[in-house]
């Protein structure tokens, strides 16, 4: 009998031995080591009831904890953890699965228990990392979505971990391109963090991407549990990009991990001034690859072409105000006052062309004011 159950979109049963693994590994006692002495000598094979604290320490778990788990493990309720798995559809994998990702198996650490939902399949495709600030500047968030676009559409997989900002925005372009991603969580696969992307999660799955956690069940969002989980979205992916970071952001750690399961780093170049870009800056000095197209991308994966830099298709402008305003406009956010000073027209007229442009679909507003061309 395997160690999960194939994914689905509708509720099935999991095996017991499943079951009675997802319930261990709730176990407050059972560490990271524990679960690794367990997974490899496959003990949730067997019935709780069959388990000795002797066994445990046969198998290199401490004589003390050994007792404490066996006390536990006897008390579990099997039936509720089986209803928690049932009810999402969760897929459970570990290391020694013919499917575990191939690419997460190189890393230093491997979790030894992956919890899925969503496709099991989206985890042995060709995948890149998309990592940066939760507080991104409307400039950032359209060098994601113009980046990640392309490379989603050819058929890599974004990997990124929910989080808002860069993340999210990494996702959402992944999906718009109609291609496929993957979130990381930091906490167990039953709880959204933050609570806010629960309509994004559901859209990643029901795009044919997956939701990943190694957490147990019910693992709230410890501050501990996301320098883990990036290690797990560098490892999932054959490359890393780094968009904006603060100098001390955590999306650098994901960078780290990558150099060190020796993977491709890319850094997106920014402004001296701006302090978002002074981790991408700082990381090209170290030896990142800059990457201004999504060519420098698709390269590692066999394809290349199209970049931000680029214009989108020309847009027919409804008038000559409209036809200034396009001139002046490019693919990089444009304030409208900047707008207005170079257009040399009134400031009201160019918020209500503006207006009427966003909703034909000629610009996009960023907020603060930031315009865009929309993306073809």
């Amino acid at each position: 009998m395997p160690a999960y159950y194939s994914a689905t979109y509708h509720r099935k049963t999991p095996p017991l031995a499943a079951v009675r693994l997802a319930a261990v590994h709730q176990l407050p006692m059972v560490s990271w080591k524990t679960l690794r002495l367990l997974v490899d000598h496959r003990l949730y094979d067997r019935p709780l009831a069959d388990w000795s604290a002797a066994e445990l320490v046969t198998i290199g778990v401490d004589p003390r904890l050994a007792a404490r788990v066996i006390e536990r493990a006897w008390q579990l309720d099997l039936d509720r953890a089986e209803q928690q798995l049932n009810y999402l559809s969760v897929t459970i994998m570990t290391i020694h699965d013919s499917d575990y990702p191939a690419q997460l198996k190189e890393i230093a650490s491997p979790p030894s228990v992956l919890y899925l939902r969503g496709s099991v399949e989206a985890l042995q495709t060709p995948a890149l990392a998309v990592v940066g600030t939760r507080q991104p500047s409307p400039h950032g968030q359209v060098i994601t979505e113009r980046l990640v676009g392309p490379v989603a559409q050819a058929g890599v997989i974004i990997v990124s971990g929910l989080a808002i900002g860069i993340d999210a925005s990494a996702h959402r372009a992944a999906l718009a391109a109609a291609g496929r991603t993957v979130a990381v969580l930091g906490t167990g696969i039953d709880l959204t963090y933050p609570p806010e992307h629960r309509s994004l999660v559901e859209e990643i799955i029901a795009g044919g991407g997956t939701i990943v956690s190694e957490f147990p069940l019910g693992s709230p969002p410890e501050r501990h549990h996301f320098p883990q989980r990036n290690r797990v979205i560098a490892g999932l992916a054959r490359a890393t990009m780094l968009v904006e970071a603060g100098e001390r952001s955590g999306a650098l750690i994901t960078a780290k991990f990558a150099v060190e399961s020796n993977r491709e780093v890319f850094a997106v170049p920014g402004s001296v001034l701006s302090p978002t870009s002074v981790g991408p800056n700082n990381w090209l000095k170290l030896g990142a690859r800059p990457t201004t197209s999504s060519a420098d991308l698709l390269e590692i994966y066999g394809a290349g072409q199209g970049s931000w830099l680029t214009a989108p298709a020309r847009i027919a402008p409804a008038n000559e105000i409209e036809a200034t305003l396009l001139s002046l406009l490019t693919v990089e956010p444009v304030h409208i006052d900047e707008l207005v000073e170079k257009s040399r027209l009134d400031t009201s007229i160019v918020s209500a062309t503006l207006a009427l442009m966003e909703v034909n679909g000629k610009v996009r507003h960023l907020g603060g004011m930031f315009y865009t061309l929309e993306a073809p």
